[in-house]
């Protein structure tokens, strides 16, 4: 019988610059497990190589603030949220945790507020994400306020589309984001 485990993964590999474009985070899938490094392009060097065994996939990475954050959005448990991962500690934060799809993350910096922008098919950013919850049929962007520590995180809808999708959001200077749609 054949099996699928040594298939090549579509998705991977996934790759992240640092905010100096010194490093090179590398995500991909190798006999079926998710791996992951990092390419030193100023000394030549790969290091901090792990396996991620928290998700059954990741669909995004970018690197936050410093060399040893990333934001993943990721699949666990048939969800598809978003995760801080640091990198020395291999330890996972959980950002959102709901049904609704959170896409396309990074982190921002406005002058009153910072966060994780991001697309999702929540309908509102108060939405309770429980298992009868009505997804949006667009994605639109929100900002997740992500230094509350509580287990209920100050979230703000930041688009509000009829049409198509707000996909990809991006700071592009100290107070404005864009998106394609």
């Amino acid at each position: 019988a054949r099996t699928r485990e040594y298939e090549r993964n579509p998705n991977y590999p996934i790759l992240a610059w640092d905010g100096k474009g010194t490093r090179l985070a590398v995500l991909y899938s190798e006999e079926g497990k998710i791996k992951f490094f990092v390419y030193d392009v100023l000394n030549r060097v790969k290091f901090n190589k792990q396996e991620i065994t928290q998700f059954d996939q990741v669909q995004d990475m970018k690197y936050m603030l410093d060399e040893n954050t990333l934001l993943f959005s990721a699949v666990k448990s048939g969800q598809s949220d978003l995760f801080v991962y640091k990198i020395d500690r291999q330890t996972v934060e959980q950002v959102t945790n709901d049904i609704y799809d959170d896409l396309d993350a990074s982190f921002v910096a406005f002058p009153n507020k910072t966060g994780i922008i991001y697309s999702s098919n929540r309908p509102t950013a108060t939405a309770a994400g429980g298992d009868t919850a009505s997804l949006s049929p667009h994605f639109n962007v929100f900002l997740v306020d992500n230094w509350n520590k509580s287990e209920f995180k100050q979230i703000s809808k930041l688009t509000n589309v009829k049409f198509g999708n707000a996909r990809y959001p991006s700071q592009y200077n100290t107070s404005h984001f864009t998106f394609v749609s």
